[in-house]
């Protein structure tokens, strides 16, 4: 091959790698220097070792929102189940499934500090939703959602699953489109209904589907909440909604600690890498 051709592929993905470079790895290297530091974003950094790991995991505000991010993945199950129902009845061309068609896209488009702005007017306490209830007689259920510590978490779990649901819904239907359909004919005559067709052959069919969305989730909820969260409760109350990701936020732009910050980054980056290094080993296993 002429090599003139060789070092022109090399310039078409040159402005990637610099763009890569520039606004992820030198980023990630820094933040893990930043990490050992002493540091408030102005004046030098300040090595200090292994303190700020120390003060991470004695801070009352981190282990609070570490069980946060723990109760949010409680709802994985919830998140995989489904979109992969939803994406079954679609394949299936059940009645009524054409309007999901249509506007199951829509929550994933939308952009989630516009779905955070949203649901604060809708669940705030003179909001919609409250106003609706009244309305038809029911405001002995109308709450402030969005001050009641035991239940906040739930709502922005539920809010994200919200969000994605329809990524998960095309996601699955483009995966169940590479099963044979023979596989799904021979189902139905041997009597499956549509759920043990879903078990016995579209589940095993579209498994690393599966596993890819279940990661997603878990990343979603260790390192992906901050939109939501900034916008529709502000971490609290309190520390109620107070995630890993809020706490970098938190700790770098309130407190001006954008070193002890920077630790909280790493933390959050060992968590997300921790379960996709489970997931994957998992996987090789598997297919060993």
């Amino acid at each position: 091959m002429n090599k003139k051709y060789d070092y022109a592929a090399y310039l078409f993905i040159l402005p990637l790698f610099v763009v890569m470079i520039t606004f992820m790895l030198y980023p990630a290297m820094t933040t893990f220097y930043y990490g050992f530091t002493k540091w408030n974003g102005i004046a030098s950094p300040e090595w200090t070792g292994l303190k700020n790991f120390q003060k991470l995991f004695h801070d009352s505000s981190f282990k609070k929102a570490i069980i946060n991010a723990l109760i949010l993945a409680l709802y994985v199950p919830l998140w995989s189940i489904l979109p992969l129902l939803v994406a079954f009845l679609i394949r299936e061309s059940k009645p009524g499934v054409s309007f999901f068609r249509s506007v199951v896209l829509i929550p994933f488009v939308i952009s989630p500090v516009i779905l955070g702005v949203l649901f604060n007017v809708l669940l705030r306490k003179h909001g919609v939703i409250n106003t609706l209830l009244e309305l038809v007689g029911m405001d002995f259920l109308a709450v402030d959602w969005l001050v009641e510590p035991e239940m906040v978490i739930h709502e922005i779990a539920l809010i994200t699953i919200y969000k994605f649901f329809g990524f998960g819904v095309i996601l699955y239907v483009g995966a169940m489109g590479k099963i044979s359909e023979s596989l799904f004919d021979s189902a139905k005559i041997d009597g499956a209904g549509w759920f043990r067709t879903l078990l016995v052959v579209a589940v095993p069919g579209i498994r690393y589907t599966i596993e890819f969305f279940i990661i997603l989730g878990f990343i979603t909820f260790f390192a992906r909440m901050f939109p939501i969260v900034y916008t529709m409760t502000g971490g609290g109350p309190g520390y109620a909604s107070f995630v890993p990701e809020f706490g970098i936020y938190f700790e770098a732009f309130q407190n001006f600690r954008l070193g002890y910050s920077s630790t909280w980054a790493i933390v959050v980056y060992l968590m997300s890498f921790l379960v996709v290094f489970i997931q994957v080993t998992s996987m090789k296993r598997r297919e060993a």
